[in-house]
């Protein structure tokens, strides 16, 4: 397929906005032991990126789309249950067909109009970021004696960090250059962003703590960040199930009938996944 070219930093800036879709999943449980899951993952992502040599074959194809299969779904069944419990949307399976709707028409043009939409994507996330995790450091009590130190036995969250991985096994060959710069800024940014993430869930009693820290945002007449929260979390569900898409079907020429495929097996799998989180 034409256009499907991209850079290093086309990847890694749609690789950023995917992997925030951990967010979702910081919960009541939110411990600061996350960190070094964090950070053990970024790692691995660091040393399989840098030394990754082979090509896809029958086995990694499959290993691929049921991994971008049970992340997407993941993904989907938490946004959709966020949107129904916090913000009163439902019911489940409208939420669901406009994500996956959206998805899809995200995934219609092919990986380079995607990642090429995630550079300028990202600079208005990165504001959206400033702005939410500046007021913390004066709204959460940092009281030490109530921060999360428990071991931290979710795994399935953390599928969500090794998305890089995965794709780059799946979309290398679209890779135009090999810089290895935009991976260490991507990992420093992501650790930086998750990390605050966690440390400060870690200190608060609620189900959705991040959506009480964003709650609690305020600058002079400006007051509340939960709905730029859902905005990012949104556009992340959003390019997790698009570059799925893309690594299950890229330089494909059926590939928009493939990736209605994807997406139609995404959502038979969220709503298995629903019955059980």
């Amino acid at each position: 397929m034409k256009n499907n070219s991209i850079t290093s930093y086309q990847f890694f800036s749609t690789m950023f906005l995917s992997t925030l879709a951990y967010m979702l999943f910081i919960d009541n449980t939110a411990t600061v032991f996350q960190l070094l899951y964090i950070l053990l993952a970024l790692g691995i992502n660091i040393l399989f990126i840098s030394f990754y040599r082979g090509k896809r074959n029958l086995i990694t194809n499959i290993i691929i789309n049921l991994y971008f299969i049970v992340i997407s779904a993941l993904s989907v069944a938490k946004l959709s249950q966020y949107m129904h419990v916090v913000l009163k949307s439902g019911p489940y399976w409208a939420i669901i067909l406009l994500i996956l709707i959206s998805a899809y028409f995200c995934s219609y043009k092919g990986l380079e109009p995607l990642a090429r939409a995630s550079q300028i994507t990202l600079f208005f996330v990165f504001i959206f970021l400033l702005y939410i995790f500046i007021s913390p450091f004066s709204t959460v009590k940092m009281d030490f004696s109530r921060i999360n130190t428990h071991l931290y036995t979710n795994f399935l969250p953390i599928l969500i960090l090794f998305l890089p991985s995965f794709s780059y096994v799946a979309l290398n060959e679209n890779i135009m250059d090999c810089k290895k710069s935009p991976l260490f800024i991507y990992s420093v940014i992501e650790f930086a962003v998750l990390g605050l993430s966690v440390f400060f869930s870690s200190f608060l009693n609620a189900y959705y703590p991040m959506d009480v820290i964003t709650k609690n945002v305020k600058y002079g007449i400006f007051k509340g960040g939960d709905c730029l929260y859902l905005t990012i979390i949104t556009i992340s569900v959003l390019y997790i199930i698009s570059i799925g898409c893309q690594s299950a079907t890229v330089n494909h020429r059926k590939y928009k009938l493939k990736n209605a495929v994807f997406i139609g097996i995404t959502g038979v799998a969220t709503a298995f996944v629903l019955l059980f989180i």
